[in-house]
């Protein structure tokens, strides 16, 4: 997937103002002072943005949680990627 093949090697890093647990679902607050609210999966992808980890390395850490086609799931993580810059909640940063 040629879309997934230019996300996969980049770092993404949560610059939400405020993030919050609230049962199965994480609420973000963007720059903006619009509030998100996540479903699981969201929060678990969100959770391991941390500044370090490769989109790559995310998606093969669900490839061992989540019982899913490996080009389902690339298509499903550059749609929430796509969703998450969307709100302001993450960005995208070539590997240092």
């Amino acid at each position: 997937m040629v879309v997934y093949d230019f996300f996969k090697d980049k770092i993404p890093r949560v610059i939400a103002l405020k993030t919050r647990e609230n049962e199965d679902f994480l609420i973000a607050e963007s720059d903006g002072l619009d509030i998100f609210y996540l479903n699981e999966t969201a929060k678990n992808f969100l959770e391991l943005c941390d500044g370090k980890r490769k989109i790559e390395e995310i998606k093969e850490m669900f490839l061992k949680d989540y019982v899913i086609d490996e080009n389902s799931l690339e298509q499903d993580i550059v749609n929430l990627i796509r969703d998450l810059q969307w709100k302001n909640i993450i960005r995208l940063e070539d590997k240092k």
